[in-house]
């Protein structure tokens, strides 16, 4: 299905610290206090743009028979990020806030949206976007302009930083880096090592 969304106004606040995903391949928390605007669809929030301090761990090894290949990704949160997915999870633990020193957040998420979904080469230009009623998709700011990219559905990972790609589904694995690309199933595995 595809759909619109908008960037409401309001500006709001975590009233806890979260838990926005967490499965035994990974986790991504925010602090409390963080700073949150809804994303919405016919005025219903859909997800959130989120700044703050947070921290993104995600289990991107794929254990081979000649030992580990990769290593764990961790992200500190401080830029503004976006979730689209599970609002019902997120909304409860928010409170209006009318700080005024909040502007600056303001004109970063609004940058942050329409960088995400007008100017990206991923979406259209027209604020929407292809997404699934399941599942969860996570962008994450980097210097690069090209958002890092998150998309879960249960068991299901997809995760695309500019120097790496991985996949995961329960028993299948792949993973390109500069340094190999290895693709793991069931248990057999193929590592092919870049050459320098």
């Amino acid at each position: 299905m595809w759909h619109h969304y908008e960037l409401d106004s309001a500006m709001l606040k975590t009233d806890q610290p979260l838990t926005l995903w967490k499965t035994d391949r990974g986790i991504i928390e925010i602090d409390k206090d963080t700073f949150a605007i809804a994303i919405t669809q016919d005025g219903k929030p859909q997800g959130y743009i989120f700044n703050g301090n947070g921290k993104l761990t995600l289990d991107t090894i794929i254990e081979t028979e000649q030992g580990a290949v990769g290593k764990p990704t961790e992200k500190t949160l401080t830029e503004p990020f976006l979730m689209l997915g599970n609002p019902q999870n997120i909304t409860p633990h928010l409170t209006t806030t009318t700080n005024e020193n909040n502007k600056e957040f303001t004109t970063k998420a609004e940058n942050f949206f329409h960088h995400f979904f007008k100017n990206g080469k991923t979406f259209n230009m027209n604020c929407g976007c292809h997404h699934h009623d399941e599942g969860l998709i996570f962008a994450f700011s980097n210097p690069n302009n090209r958002p890092d990219l998150l998309v879960l559905n249960d068991s299901k990972i997809v995760y695309k930083a500019k120097h790496m790609t991985f996949v995961s589904d329960e028993n299948r694995d792949v993973l390109k880096s500069p340094e190999h690309m290895v693709v793991s199933n069931h248990g057999r595995c193929i590592i092919i090592k870049a050459h320098n």
